[in-house]
């Protein structure tokens, strides 16, 4: 029987190719997953204990992620106290880093989180998590070894980019230290079979990082625009990294609970975790950008003794603090629409946002404003809002939650018809 058209998201987005092949595979189907429907009962529940999975999740891995992001604040502490070049050259390194190696990285494997999470409740078999888990291995290990042949050659690449030949070197040789740890030592005997949903996936995973690209982007411009620039850029990208962690480890644990509820079929809870997640992650975002206002002179006194440094790190921090709300808000959306599935809505808002609005807005300030970094900036912040505003639209008003839990379903189905 044809359905009858009802204006949500699944009729203008989610019902996309990917997404109408699960759903008509018909050799996946069985009893289990037919017998799912909107009439379906769910079990009660209520604001404190949806917080509190949330949280179970979340809190363990805000620890971990301060601890990681940690390092390279102090790192950038320690260099900003001996000079600004030394400051420039881990900027420079980390953005290196970042563009060619750990964010696009990151981008793939968002293909597991939204995989092993339903899984994890919707699987008939608890090896199906295993295999998503071995194929996500195999995936890294190639591309550590692609990354590895680009960070040697990094000061080549930065000459090319503009960057200050000197400065470029020294981030070579510590981009050639950190990938001598970035190599996977062993990997045992793996299942290979069906990569296609797991690429699916990933590949428009790597494209929703864009977020992470352009305020590197911004790092690259500082480099051109001089020493002192990418200095004051290093220290705020650190300060803001680190706070935004906490909205990070959020829609993490936002991201399991939410694969959890899909698979095992409860729309309603589904949303509401998404709901009380952005909650969270909004209010944890308004907290850190007062606190990096008031405090934005202690942090540029803090980070380093040259007064241009100062100055600068003083005049970013006022945008940056703005740069820091929107970002977390997306953060959390962005890791919503992934756990969906739907990493190549989140790529598309992307690259339209930033690389088609934000930055080109951002780069006439500079050039013909004479803004500076701080124009930059600015552009960050224009495309942060658009892209965030059309993902909270898209969330709350055009998602059918029913609907995307049965393509949950058919989607782990599928995982294990190729096991």
């Amino acid at each position: 029987m044809r359905m009858p058209f009802v204006f949500n998201y699944s009729n203008l987005v989610s019902r996309d190719v990917e997404s109408d092949g699960l759903l008509e595979d018909s050799k996946l189907a069985n009893t289990r997953y037919d017998t799912i429907s909107h009439s379906q009962v769910e079990s009660p529940f209520n604001v404190l204990s949806e917080l509190g999975a949330v949280l179970k999740y979340s809190i363990p891995l805000v620890i971990t992620f301060l601890m990681g992001v940690g390092n390279r604040v102090w790192d950038v502490w320690f260099l900003g106290n001996i000079g600004s070049k030394a400051l420039a050259v881990t900027s420079l390194g980390h953005l290196f880093t970042t563009v060619a190696g750990l964010s696009i990285g990151s981008g793939i494997l968002s293909a597991i989180d939204t995989l092993v999470a339903q899984a994890y409740t919707g699987a008939r078999y608890p090896h199906t998590i295993g295999i998503i888990f071995q194929r996500g291995l195999i995936v890294m290990f190639i591309f550590a070894m692609l990354v590895t042949i680009v960070w040697i050659n990094a000061e080549p690449i930065l000459v090319l980019m503009g960057q200050d030949p000197s400065l470029a070197s020294m981030a070579q040789l510590e981009r050639i230290t950190v990938s001598m740890n970035s190599q996977p030592f062993f990997i045992g005997e793996m299942e290979i079979t069906i990569w296609a949903e797991f690429l699916k996936l990933g590949v428009p995973g790597m494209l929703s990082v864009s977020t992470d690209w352009a305020f590197e982007v911004c790092a690259l411009l500082a480099g051109v625009l001089g020493q002192v620039s990418l200095a004051a850029q290093s220290v705020v990208i650190s300060i803001n990294s680190l706070l935004l962690m906490i909205p990070s480890a959020l829609s993490t644990g936002m991201s399991v609970r939410l694969g959890h509820l899909l698979g095992a079929n409860e729309p309603r809870k589904a949303k509401f975790c998404v709901t009380l997640s952005t909650c969270l992650a909004t209010t944890v975002t308004i907290v850190d950008s007062l606190l990096l206002y008031v405090y934005r002179k202690t942090i540029a006194y803090h980070f380093s003794t040259d007064p241009d440094v100062i100055e600068a790190i003083v005049q970013l921090l006022n945008i940056a603090c703005l740069c820091h709300f929107v970002t977390g808000f997306g953060i959390v959306l962005s890791a919503a629409l992934n756990a969906l599935g739907k990493q190549l809505i989140v790529a598309s808002l992307n690259l339209v946002s930033y690389y088609f609005v934000g930055l080109p807005f951002g780069l006439y300030l500079t050039r013909y404003h004479y803004w500076g970094l701080e124009g930059i900036w600015c552009g960050v912040l224009i495309s942060g809002f658009i892209k965030s505003l059309v993902e909270f639209i898209i969330i709350f008003f055009m998602i059918d939650w029913h609907y995307e839990c049965q393509l949950a379903s058919k989607r782990i189905s599928r995982q294990e018809y190729t096991n």
